[in-house]
């Protein structure tokens, strides 16, 4: 009777721990029709990274990771999934470059000093150079969506999202992705959703 009554609180215990340990991964699911998320207006006129984890599930429209554009924006093309961004209106940093759908990944755009960087999971697949800082405006940063009108709305699930008012090294970018998060004394905002 005791080995019963032992054995059923070591069963009762590891329940608890599993849900426990899985209730805390949760993320934020977007429907590609009506979902996104309103943040305030955050100007960066002058370095900084945007990263988030993301999960794909079509590219039936844009899939908006940070936007804020005329000024910033971080998302994927229609059709193809193409990852790019925009430092203001009218200039482009354009990767060639898709994630599969259906599977995570990290993605970090790092503007410095006139050189964006484009990191998928801490590792470097895209730059350019000449890039113009990006201009202050009304609008709210945004993310799933455009940020100046009601569209271009992510399909996919993302988590942990970050700002940072510096441009990160691939080292501190790859820190953040192992759950360490670097350089808080620039860190604007972190979400993650849990």
């Amino acid at each position: 009777e005791v080995k019963m009554k032992n054995l059923t609180t070591i069963i009762a215990a590891i329940f608890l721990l599993t849900s426990l340990t899985t209730a805390q991964n949760y993320s934020l699911s977007f429907d590609g029709v009506d979902d996104y998320v309103v943040l305030p207006d955050i100007d960066l006129l002058g370095n900084y990274t945007l990263s988030m984890n993301v999960k794909p599930t079509s590219y039936n429209d844009y899939n908006n990771f940070f936007n804020k554009y005329p000024a910033y924006a971080f998302m994927q093309s229609d059709g193809t999934g193409n990852i790019y961004a925009h430092p203001k209106a009218g200039s482009d940093c354009s990767t060639g470059q898709s994630l599969t759908l259906n599977e995570w990944y990290n993605v970090s755009l790092v503007f410095n000093s006139g050189e964006m960087l484009i990191y998928v999971d801490g590792g470097l697949i895209h730059s350019c150079d000449n890039m113009p800082n990006s201009d202050d405006n009304s609008y709210n940063l945004t993310i799933g969506k455009a940020a100046r009108y009601d569209g271009e709305y992510l399909n996919g699930l993302i988590d942990d999202a970050a700002i940072w008012s510096t441009a990160l090294s691939q080292t501190d970018i790859q820190q953040y992705i192992s759950g360490n998060t670097p350089d808080t004394d620039s860190l604007v905002g972190h979400w993650n959703f849990n």
